[in-house]
């Protein structure tokens, strides 16, 4: 979890303090079917790409994710935290696509749009997709995007990172990454809040202008850096690129 994510989640939290939350008929249990995991292969050879390409061993970074494309591979587990920025794969799709391994960043895209648990996910691979457009008139693979899913994979991340915050470990990392002054935990909590509200009455395959009002009512549009215009157009890129 970066920085900025920290700071939009909690900015989010202290809104629906303010303002109160509705109650909501979804539950957790509910929302973890929503959230149905990939039946992709395994994550290693991603962590070994992910981590080549930060230390600028490009042939290795890209042997690696070849191998994890061919191995139809997954993302790795999500890990409560606050280094998650650390781990993103957008270095390694951009080397991908620079390195002409065109094939390759865009499973690596397909992944990330249909499988990670962020609004902001589905984003960056749509920029992958445009900049493998950019350098090629291959066909690129069809890709689904359920926001829903994508929600409710990040809700669950919330409410584990919550967990995790009221652990002596979260807490000292709590303390560490605020300077000694953290916010309030009730912050986070009432996000979850947000999430059950926000996904109260989903299913999966709804129309995404549906899912879309559903989290405008929820909150206000800014608040999790999550921007209805920028996430559709992302969503309609993606579509267009597909054909």
């Amino acid at each position: 979890m970066g920085a900025g994510e920290v700071g939009d989640r909690v900015k989010l939290a202290l809104l629906l303090v303010l303002v109160g939350v509705a109650h909501a008929d979804a539950t957790w249990p509910q929302i973890e079917k929503l959230a149905a995991p990939s039946k992709r292969g395994p994550s290693e050879k991603l962590d070994q790409a992910i981590d080549f390409a930060a230390a600028h061993e490009d042939a290795q970074a890209l042997a690696a994710l070849h191998d994890w494309v061919v191995a139809k591979g997954g993302l790795p587990p999500y890990k409560v935290g606050f280094d998650g920025h650390k781990r993103s794969p957008m270095p390694l799709a951009k080397l991908a696509v620079d390195g002409s391994a065109f094939a390759d960043a865009a499973y690596l895209a397909k992944v990330m749009i249909e499988d990670a648990g962020a609004p902001a996910a589905i984003e960056n691979g749509a920029k992958t997709l445009r900049r493998i457009r950019a350098r090629t008139p291959e066909k690129l693979p069809a890709v689904k995007v359920d926001l829903v899913r994508t929600i409710a994979v990040d809700a669950l991340h919330a409410k584990a990172s919550d967990a995790w915050m009221h652990t002596a470990d979260g807490q000292k990392a709590l303390n560490e990454f605020f300077d000694g002054k953290p916010p309030d935990p009730a912050l986070f909590e009432a996000e979850l809040a947000f999430f059950l509200k926000a996904l109260d009455g989903a299913k999966r395959g709804e129309p995404i202008d549906t899912t879309l009002d559903r989290v405008d009512k929820a909150r206000d549009e800014h608040t999790l850096g999550f921007d209805r215009a920028r996430i559709a157009q992302a969503i309609a890129d993606i579509s267009e690129l597909a054909k």
